[in-house]
């Protein structure tokens, strides 16, 4: 149930008290707060470039590389193979497309949960601060982030 929970239905009842980013378990909150964290405990051998996490650092190593990666489908050049992986992602293998039952607007099939709260009066998602409500989840999420700038 915690998988629906977290990756289906985006249920994150975590939240950053710094940045109020919002997560689904506290252990991946727990491993966020290190970001606002003085510890930087992974360093590049290479540069001494230091990183909170270990992934980053991996990240990071990329931008070393002399081996340049290219796309098969366009020949742009990247350096990081995540970034590679994207740019086929959302470029050249676009997701297919939806068209919504009420309206008729057509979207990315990815898209089409959140477009349909636009039809929806449901408010769901509510600031914890000033309990403004919003039906989206990133509209609360930006809205979050004007808190921070008025503190």
């Amino acid at each position: 149930m915690g998988h629906i929970r977290a990756v289906h239905e985006k249920i994150r009842n975590y939240q950053c008290n710094i940045c109020f980013r919002s997560f689904s378990t506290g252990f991946n909150l727990k491993g966020h707060m290190q970001i606002h964290s003085d510890s930087r405990k992974y360093v590049c051998e290479l540069c001494g470039e230091a990183f909170v996490h270990s992934g980053s650092l991996k990240v990071h190593k990329f931008t070393h590389s002399t081996t340049p990666l290219i796309c098969s489908y366009c020949k742009n050049v990247f350096k990081n193979p995540i970034t590679l992986k994207r740019h086929i992602r959302n470029v050249h293998l676009a997701p297919s497309m939806s068209i919504c039952d009420i309206c008729g607007k057509e979207l990315k099939s990815t898209n089409m949960k959140n477009h349909l709260a636009t039809h929806s009066t449901e408010r769901p998602f509510v600031c914890k601060i000033c309990n403004a409500s919003y039906k989206v989840r990133k509209h609360l999420t930006d809205h979050n982030k004007t808190h921070k700038k008025n503190n």
